[in-house]
């Protein structure tokens, strides 16, 4: 019990303000980009696919270089510090000149070359300074709290301490999501709205402020209480080019094969989120009436992922193994998955059978239930299957799989949705091939679980 206090605890912590900045965060990522005028849910498939995928991966190349060459340490410190920056850059300095930022006359000329279905791209472009604020905040959720903060724990953690300690880290990011979205709907509320001439002003600067000192206060617990990384000689010395991350990666098959739930997972939730945002813009055009509603979903998220949390995951992994944890997840996320686009076919056929209403809340219990499932029981049994791996390969497979297999999975759905565009004016005409592309993704995830649970089921059970 007092080696968990003063090795583990202060993890649950940093993982709770980490958590609690990704569900923050999440919301306002979505509000400014998507109900900026002549933008919509087009503009998320090119914000990833033309900015998020490059700038994600230089910052996982710096993250690699320091994290080999100088210490695991300062890598996770400066990469925090580097994302807290820009959040406070952005709100407090490009927000506030956001109207003389915007490039007005460059997205009007690349209006009369494109495509109607690409306007996403031209929103893209005119609302630069939102874009990058976009990919920041994105950021956060698969390089600090996947990479930095699972990477760090992985490192930490002994594969017997595993099974004990990780539902405990899970829950306590589950849990931000029963504080962060109470928060950001009390912000969001009309009480505040005759403070600022636009009143999703008050919300940004709040939120975002709370985003500095959750961020700041996870510093400082990691920076005081978390034990340093504990490493061999020989990997110490060890100086890895960030290529070689990746062709160790292909070389092992174990690593090919949990790269692949990773990126089939992220491709179908990446490809039904876009979906399911369209249909909410559609009823919440506001931009405090759509960020409240993502922080209802949050909040309902949060409750689901806290039941899964308390009552399935630790007796599953117990008595069930690890390849049916794991089988939980990608099976509530296919059932919904049918449920949604079904009634979103016969929905743009009749809307007086199936009502708008009817197919965003089947959509949000499709993504409460799904992104619930992955926070809880999909993380949790993916990083366990890192733990018997040695040292180099957690460092360096972790870095590969989920800064770039994770990014690789939402560049691949931004891909296929630009594609889609192309002849298909908007993300409510695509729906119907973007449905069948998610029941394919996630068959495929199912069939990549059973064959990695045989190996982890094996090392659980000599433990």
């Amino acid at each position: 019990m007092q080696k968990f206090k003063s090795h583990y605890f202060p993890l649950v912590f940093v993982s709770f303000f980490l958590a609690f900045n990704y569900f923050i965060l999440k919301a306002l990522k979505e509000t400014l980009l998507v109900t900026a005028p002549d933008a919509g849910a087009e503009a998320i498939p090119f914000a990833k696919m033309w900015l998020l995928f490059p700038i994600s991966m230089v910052f996982l190349a710096v993250f690699t270089w320091m994290a080999t060459r100088i210490s695991f340490r300062f890598a996770v410190s400066s990469i925090i510090v580097f994302f807290l920056s820009s959040y406070a850059f952005f709100t407090f300095f490009c927000y506030p000149l956001r109207e003389s930022l915007h490039l007005n006359s460059v997205a009007d000329q690349m209006q009369l070359i494109l495509p109607a279905g690409w306007k996403g791209l031209i929103a893209v472009v005119r609302y630069w300074s939102y874009s990058l604020f976009y990919v920041t905040a994105e950021c956060w959720c698969t390089m600090v709290y996947s990479v930095v903060f699972w990477g760090y724990a992985n490192a930490v953690t002994k594969f017997h301490d595993a099974k004990e300690i990780y539902p405990f880290l899970t829950l306590a990011g589950t849990t931000a999501a029963l504080f962060a979205g109470p928060i950001a709907i009390f912000l969001t509320s009309s009480r505040f709205s005759h403070l600022f001439a636009n009143p999703f002003d008050f919300s940004l600067y709040t939120l975002t402020t709370l985003v500095l000192f959750c961020g700041i206060a996870a510093l400082i617990i990691f920076l005081k209480y978390c034990p340093s990384v504990p490493s061999k000689e020989t990997e110490a010395k060890e100086k890895k080019h960030f290529l070689k991350t990746f062709i160790g990666v292909f070389k092992s098959r174990y690593l090919m094969i949990l790269a692949s739930i990773g990126l089939t997972y992220n491709l179908v939730i990446n490809l039904s989120d876009v979906v399911w945002k369209n249909e909410v813009l559609k009823l919440y055009p506001d931009p405090q009436d759509f960020t409240s509603y993502l922080s209802y979903v949050t909040l309902v998220t949060g409750l689901i992922s806290t039941v899964f949390t308390l009552f399935i995951c630790r007796p599953f992994l117990k008595h069930c193994g690890w390849t049916k944890t794991a089988l939980l997840t990608p099976l509530v996320t296919l059932a919904t998955a049918a449920v949604f686009f079904t009634a979103l076919f016969f929905s743009e056929r009749d809307p007086v059978v199936i009502p708008l209403s009817t197919v965003a809340f089947l959509g949000s219990l499709h993504i409460c239930l799904s992104c619930g499932g992955k926070y809880t029981l999909f993380e949790p049994t993916k990083e366990l299957a890192f733990t018997p791996l040695s040292q180099s390969e957690k460092i360096h497979g972790k870095a590969a799989i989920d800064g770039v297999g994770a990014r690789v999975g939402k560049t691949g759905s931004s891909m296929i949705y630009q594609a889609l565009l192309i002849g298909l004016p908007t993300v409510s005409a695509c729906a119907p091939v973007v449905g069948i592309l998610v029941i394919i993704g996630i068959s495929l995830c199912i069939r990549c679980v059973f064959l990695l649970g045989k190996k982890v089921d094996q090392q659980l059970a000599k433990t």
